[in-house]
């Protein structure tokens, strides 16, 4: 770690992205509002929804359970520890806030959220794979509209996007598209 000159920080975060921690204060900081990169408390918030932390590199360390920087020379490496820290809770099966969380971090994608791809690549949905399968564009109408009618309680309505971007023309077949945090099979009665 070295010091940096305002018009040389300026620069280097314009040129590639950064882990920071705090991009509105930074921004402020710099005199340069249009501050981006990773920002660590933008992960914090979406990880752990109204948790506190204290916004500073010692303060979120302890927040993520990593060991606080002794100074300022050793806070660079914490920030990348405490990023570590957070995107490993994603994975995590008793992370309390997986509920919703891939449809979140789809629609933060589409605005163009620094973390998404990183967060998507941790963050699996709960039921998107099914719903994938049940919405696949090789299925008629009825087998899609079937495969729903076994669905109930579908929460969190969103839009599912395949991994192709391509726009679809009036003329090729027709897809559904969405998305769910839950979905609960629909208990069949036999007699």
């Amino acid at each position: 770690m070295r010091e940096a000159s305002r018009g040389e920080a300026i620069a280097r975060l314009a040129e590639t992205p950064h882990i920071i921690l705090n991009a509105p204060l930074l921004g402020q900081r710099l005199g340069y509002p249009d501050v981006s990169g990773l920002d660590l408390l933008e992960l914090f918030a979406f990880i752990h929804p109204a948790r506190f932390a204290v916004p500073t590199v010692p303060g979120l360390a302890r927040a993520c359970g990593v060991e606080p920087p002794a100074g300022d020379a050793e806070a660079a490496a914490a920030l990348v520890r405490i990023g570590e820290a957070l995107l490993e809770r994603l994975a995590n099966p008793d992370w309390p806030e997986r509920e919703g969380a891939w449809t979140a971090n789809a629609s933060l994608t589409r605005l163009g959220w620094s973390w998404a791809s990183l967060v998507g690549k941790r963050c699996s949905p709960t039921c998107h794979h099914t719903l994938a399968l049940i919405l696949s564009p090789n299925k008629s109408v009825t087998d899609t509209l079937r495969a729903f009618a076994n669905l109930t309680n579908v929460l969190n309505v969103g839009s599912y996007c395949p991994s192709s971007s391509r726009v679809m023309n009036v003329r090729d077949k027709p897809t559904f598209t969405a998305s769910c945090s839950c979905v609960k099979p629909r208990l069949v009665r036999t007699r």
